[in-house]
């Protein structure tokens, strides 16, 4: 499982939109001191990721939280939104070249669009049978609501279905 902390913005149904901080790896650098994508990124300043997640405990606006998502599913979600465009314009884009030998370079720009138009179709569709299937998106797994907590008890915990 991978375990972020966010924010709670706003709560719809049974799903709530968190704010969670992106996270560099400059920290774990040996080259701080002398490079320009860090030096870029203070002065870009912190950069908040929006996410629609299921909110099982009953999480409040304003709450902090964690967030927690099977490295499975991320996995698969880059694959399918990554290398399928990828490889199908690649594949369409080589169909494109083998077609004619009057214009293959042509063929191959309109056949290789072709094939990432359909790879985003096909994450579409995918996108779409997975919606209502567990473990494919995050969940909020704990509520640090250290304002609204009852005395004695700090942090809420679910089991999770993986058994972590």
């Amino acid at each position: 499982m991978i375990i972020e902390t966010a924010f709670v913005d706003s709560i719809a149904g049974d799903t709530a939109w968190v704010s969670a901080q992106r996270q560099s790896t400059c920290g774990a650098c040996g080259v701080q001191q002398t490079c320009g994508t860090r030096v870029l990124s203070k002065v870009v300043g912190r950069k908040f990721a929006r996410l629609e997640v299921r909110n099982s405990l009953q999480a409040s606006p304003g709450d902090q939280v964690k967030i927690a998502i099977p490295e499975q599913a991320l996995l698969k979600g880059a694959v399918a939104v990554y290398l399928v465009p990828l490889i199908s314009f690649f594949l369409m884009a080589a169909v494109g070249t083998l077609m004619t030998e009057d214009y293959p370079d042509i063929a191959a720009m309109v056949m290789g669009l072709a094939g990432l138009g359909l790879g985003l179709k096909w994450v579409g569709r995918y996108e779409r049978r997975r919606l209502g299937e567990a473990g494919f998106y995050a969940e909020i797994v704990a509520i640090d609501n250290m304002t609204n907590a009852v005395p004695g008890v700090a942090v809420q915990f679910k089991k999770l279905p993986s058994g972590e």
